[in-house]
């Protein structure tokens, strides 16, 4: 239905949905069939097993899959415990949970997701990185972000040969230098 109705995007796949099955292929098997409809995924591992995360890009070509944070609180705080609301939840090196395990947002950067596509998923750089840049942008019709050319605004990351980020420019100055 929500198809029929014009949804633009799947956000969380798999996330909160139905399993897929291969007679009842669900909400998921719907997202997945729709060329042109484009998936947000949370690329940390926990939130999607790493064949799937290949899967879900090679469903969708690349170009239809859109890498998002789910962060919370404790993203970039590294273990321990935290609140989300008023709830406490423990984050551990790539997931944040409820006490009862459940999965409570992420602490995901974008650069860690990039490395997962690459180095967990086993997909192309340039397909991992259009995920975090060219297909969020158009998404969200923001013309001026998500690629290098003249009139946009100059917001670039610089990766080592391991993908950690070195340099962060915004607007054409460096704002960070690792």
């Amino acid at each position: 239905a929500a198809l029929s109705a014009g949804a633009a995007f799947g956000g969380h796949i798999f996330n909160g949905m139905g399993n897929l099955h291969h007679r009842h292929p669900g909400i998921v098997g719907a997202l997945l069939a729709e060329p042109d409809l484009t998936l947000c995924l949370i690329a940390d591992g926990a939130h999607v097993h790493p064949s799937l995360l290949s899967v879900v890009a090679a469903a969708k070509q690349g170009r239809c899959v859109c890498l998002i944070s789910d962060g919370v609180a404790a993203t970039g705080m590294g273990e321990g415990e935290f609140f989300l609301g008023d709830q406490k939840v423990t984050a551990d090196n790539h997931s944040v949970r409820l006490a009862n395990g459940t999965l409570a947002g992420s602490n995901l950067t974008l650069d860690q997701a990039v490395r997962n596509m690459v180095f967990l998923a086993g997909r192309p750089l340039g397909e991992a990185l259009q995920m975090a840049s060219a297909t969020p942008a158009n998404l969200l019709g923001l013309t001026q972000k998500g690629r290098l050319a003249d009139g946009c605004d100059a917001d670039l990351i610089i990766l080592d040969d391991t993908l950690n980020v070195v340099q962060t420019m915004i607007n054409g100055q460096i704002v960070y230098e690792g």
